[in-house]
This record gives C-alpha cells, sequence and structure tokens, in this order.
C-alpha cells in the first residue's frame, strides 16, 4: 500500500512539474513579419472552447500610405475584406497537443497571403515562442519567432 501511495505522489509531482515547465500560452507577443518587415503585436487569449485565439493589436503601420486604415483585402471572406488589419485574428483554437509538447491549430491566417495554413507554436524559452506555418507537412512551412512582452 506504502508503495502504491509513494508511485501516485511521484506520478503527480511529475505531472505538476511538467505543468510548471510549460510557460503559459496566453499573453502579448511582439514579432517582425517575415513577409514584409513590419513589426506586430498579438494577444493570445483563452477562447473559451477550449483554445485559445491570437487577434493582432497594434501595427507599426497601420495606415495606408493615403491615410486609410489597412483592411483585411485579401480575406477570402469577402465579409471580413473591411475588418481593419489590427483587428485580424491570425490564429483560431490552438489546442494543446500533450504528447508533442506544443500548440496546433489548422487555421493560422496570414493577411498578406490572405490564406490559412496549418501551424505550431512551442516555447523556446519562457518569452520566445516558435510559430511554424505550413502546407501539409511542417518541413513545407515558414518560421517566425514571437517575443512574449506581457
Amino acid at each position: 500500500m506504502e508503495k502504491r501511495i509513494l508511485l501516485l505522489a511521484m506520478w503527480l509531482l511529475t505531472v505538476c512539474m511538467a505543468f510548471a515547465a510549460t510557460p503559459s500560452l496566453a499573453g502579448i507577443y511582439k514579432f517582425k513579419d517575415s513577409y514584409s518587415g513590419e513589426d506586430a503585436k498579438v494577444k493570445i487569449y483563452d477562447n473559451g472552447k477550449g483554445g485559445y485565439d491570437a487577434r493582432i493589436i497594434w501595427l507599426a503601420q497601420p495606415n495606408n500610405p493615403d491615410g486609410s486604415p489597412r483592411l483585411d483585402e485579401k480575406n477570402p471572406d469577402p465579409a471580413l475584406r473591411t475588418r481593419k488589419a489590427y483587428e485580424i485574428v491570425v490564429a483560431k483554437n490552438l489546442k494543446y497537443n500533450e504528447k508533442k509538447q506544443r500548440w496546433e491549430t489548422k487555421e493560422l491566417y496570414h493577411p498578406s497571403y490572405g490564406k490559412y495554413f496549418s501551424a505550431y507554436m512551442e516555447f523556446e524559452s519562457a518569452t520566445r515562442l516558435k510559430v511554424r506555418g505550413y502546407v501539409g507537412a511542417p518541413a513545407l512551412g515558414q518560421t517566425e519567432y514571437w517575443e512574449k512582452t506581457e
């Protein structure tokens, strides 16, 4: 009986340490878009559906050269093309894959392309998030790094 309790306690400790070692995904991240070279910030938040979403909250250049706000003009959904660029949800329903120890989604949106990609996100440090978007297989993709600021 004591041996079972000891094994259970060791297992619980291991599980708790694994959760403690994984930084929280929620927060504000700054990054430089590899396509446009533009600085941007996103907020990752609990979507209330068992996952996380990420929305653009700041752009270094939120306006067009004529002063008008930049819009989500390449969105495949015509109803969303009038949405301001700094309001775009760029990742939907990120779910944690316990086995691979990373967050995954089939809905990473890149407004410069107007396309959705599969993606995974994993921490390389407590503040550095690797974001890999791809088509088909992760080897066929592109990586960006987001720095957690809050």
